[in-house]
């Protein structure tokens, strides 16, 4: 189970998101879950990462999404999805970021296992980030990952065009 605490003045809130990951994955065949493996399509993690990407100009949560792959991997296949043109509301928001010279800010936002429902996972994580109540922001998205470092989201504009999974 996930978990979010958001600071707000004198209010401090707490937020649990509920897991939709199912019973630990067997790593005695791959590893650990964090070693990278590789696929088709790049290195690839033993579990699937549900992430956020944030604009790092007003720390505003722009786009959700998973990935199989490390999630500097997948930054750098949505920046080159954007610089050839596609035709999306995340990679235009991505060609703004770099005429302005910067690019998202990428973080996990949920761990699941490889045999996990990533796609209940990811349109969980949607939802919740479409009904988050502005009067609960900033909230600090603590570290998910090795790696990761705490978070803080200060909006929420998604630019997604579906519901995920």
């Amino acid at each position: 189970m996930g978990s979010c605490r958001c600071e707000g003045g004198l209010l401090e809130h707490t937020v649990n998101v509920p897991s939709v990951m199912s019973a630990p994955e067997d790593t005695s065949q791959t590893g650990p879950p964090d070693s990278p493996r590789k696929g088709p399509h790049g290195p690839k993690v033993g579990r699937y990462l549900i992430y956020g990407l944030l604009d790092p100009r007003d720390q505003v949560l722009r786009y959700v999404g998973k990935t199989h792959l490390r999630r500097e991997i997948r930054l750098r296949r949505h920046i080159e999805a954007a610089l050839a043109g596609r035709r999306a509301p995340v990679c235009e928001w991505i060609r703004e970021l770099h005429r302005h010279g910067v690019e998202p800010h990428v973080f996990v936002i949920e761990r699941v296992p490889r045999d996990g429902n990533w796609q209940e996972a990811e349109r969980a994580a949607i939802r919740m980030w479409r009904e988050w109540p502005a009067h609960r922001l900033p909230v600090s998205i603590p570290p998910q990952t090795a790696k990761s470092v705490s978070t803080e989201v200060r909006g929420v504009m998604l630019l997604n065009v579906s519901d995920g999974g």
